[in-house]
């Protein structure tokens, strides 16, 4: 089937996505520029440094989920709670700046890439 190609490439794409962020785990400077803050005060540094360790483990787990079948629906999930969690707080918590923007705007469109191949993957079956 000519789709096959489309949820392996959805989930790298999104996976090297959620491996933007994984530069502020070693790099502060790569904190500001990501998220348009400085992240003076020690314990916010370390829980932004986490974030960024996570969202390498979530953009590994993608990368490798687009070549290992079986990891994928797990994979999906993760991307997709992450990448729409992430909207949904925005959201709610409103009056954000322009880095967070940017990171919503990326997200909807990691949302709907995930959506669309999901959503092949589900009337074409596995590939």
């Amino acid at each position: 089937m000519p789709i096959t190609w489309v949820m392996p490439a959805a989930l790298a794409l999104v996976g090297l996505l959620h491996l933007v962020p994984a530069a502020g785990a070693i790099s502060v400077r790569a904190l500001q520029a990501l998220y348009g803050v400085d992240p003076g005060q020690t314990d916010l540094l370390i829980l932004l440094r986490h974030r960024a360790l996570l969202f390498a483990v979530l953009g590994l787990l993608l990368l490798a989920a687009a070549f290992h079948p079986p990891w994928r629906l797990p994979a999906f999930a993760a991307g997709f709670v992450s990448m729409s969690g992430f909207i949904v707080i925005a959201q709610l918590a409103g009056g954000y700046g322009s880095a967070v923007t940017r990171i919503v705007v990326a997200d909807a469109v990691g949302v709907v890439m995930l959506l669309l191949a999901g959503g092949l993957q589900v009337l074409y079956g596995r590939g």
